[in-house]
């Protein structure tokens, strides 16, 4: 594991910052679905490398609320250093910490994140659990959080990827 992640940091890449449209917050269901998954690299270094290049939020563009990234190292579905450098751990403010469903837990954090720049955030979940979101009541309604499932989440990553490549383009 050591050598992916000096793999990953020796990557030449130069460092420049990107305006992301929207900030990510993942859950615990996309990163299940992702570990099962294959291109396990190259989904994990395109979200590294949203994360360092935001000029916005650089180090904190991807966000995992701690009870999900706790339940993920605790299952040892993936090491706390690689979830690390893909998404930051962040606590639930004390106003949520009350509320048991993590579904309605996620959008509050979600609606509350929307009101920071760049005012949107995707959730990245899998398909089953994007049906729960869509249904939960402090959903509907809300523009500036969006659900979205696994596939798309993959092409959003994508597209943020080539932004990055295109701002690094204009600099070289």
């Amino acid at each position: 594991m050591k050598n992916f992640l000096k793999r990953t940091f020796l990557f030449n890449f130069t460092m420049v910052r990107v305006y992301y449209p929207y900030r990510i917050l993942v859950d615990y269901f996309f990163v299940k679905q992702w570990i099962s998954e294959g291109k396990r690299y190259e989904i994990f270094t395109r979200l590294m490398k949203t994360k360092a290049t935001s000029s916005i939020h650089k180090k904190s563009h991807n966000l995992m609320l701690d009870e999900d990234f706790d339940k993920i190292v605790t299952d040892k579905k993936l090491n706390s250093n690689i979830l690390g450098a893909m998404v930051k751990r962040i606590d639930i403010p004390p106003s949520l910490k009350e509320i048991k469903d993590p579904i309605t837990k996620t959008i509050l954090f979600s609606i509350r994140l929307s009101s920071i720049a760049p005012y949107g955030v995707y959730i990245f979940t899998n398909e089953e659990t994007k049906e729960k979101y869509e249904n939960n009541r402090h959903y509907i309604g809300i523009k500036s959080v969006v659900a979205v499932p696994f596939r798309k989440a993959l092409r959003i990553v994508d597209s943020f990827h080539n932004l990055l490549i295109g701002e690094r383009d204009l600099f070289r």
